[in-house]
């Protein structure tokens, strides 16, 4: 039996005026992380691609439009989503940008069988993170079960 240590990460590299990174695909944490960070924003990007944008079309709205989520896509396939990676890919040329993104969205796209099934795959995250709002919208905060309107304030505990 072949164990995942056995599996080699596709990689690619990004070629800069100062010098070369690696980038691999997007993991499900990543794209939940993504989707998270900027829901707004990716819900917009998600519904041009609906509307038949393209893939080279969708990055390039990205590069222009969105240039956080850009760093965030960027730092992540980098495996540095932390305060100096997102600062270093937003300090990226368009040039070294567009490149990443292309090369990141090919990894990506090839490990989930196609950009139909990333798209597939966001929008049942969408459905499930709008689905979970929306119950813990309902269920009692902190465990207490104590409606606001019947709970005392603190004047009338005082009294």
């Amino acid at each position: 039996m072949k164990s995942l240590k056995d599996i080699t990460i596709q990689t690619a590299e990004v070629e800069t005026a100062g010098g070369a990174f690696t980038v691999s695909p997007l993991t499900a944490a990543d794209i939940l992380g993504i989707f998270v960070g900027h829901r707004p924003s990716v819900e917009r990007i998600f519904e041009s691609f609906k509307e038949g944008a393209t893939q080279q079309d969708i990055f390039v709205d990205l590069v222009v439009t969105f240039p956080d989520i850009v760093a965030d896509i960027i730092a992540r396939a980098n495996g540095t989503p932390d305060d100096v990676g997102l600062s270093m890919a937003r300090k990226l040329d368009v040039g070294a940008q567009l490149t990443a993104l292309e090369k990141i969205g090919t990894l990506t796209v090839s490990s989930v069988g196609g950009l139909g099934n990333l798209a597939a795959l966001i929008e049942r995250l969408s459905a499930g993170m709008s689905g979970a709002m929306s119950l813990s919208e309902q269920l009692p905060q902190s465990g207490s079960t104590t409606s606001e309107s019947s709970a005392p304030t603190s004047s009338q505990q005082d009294t």
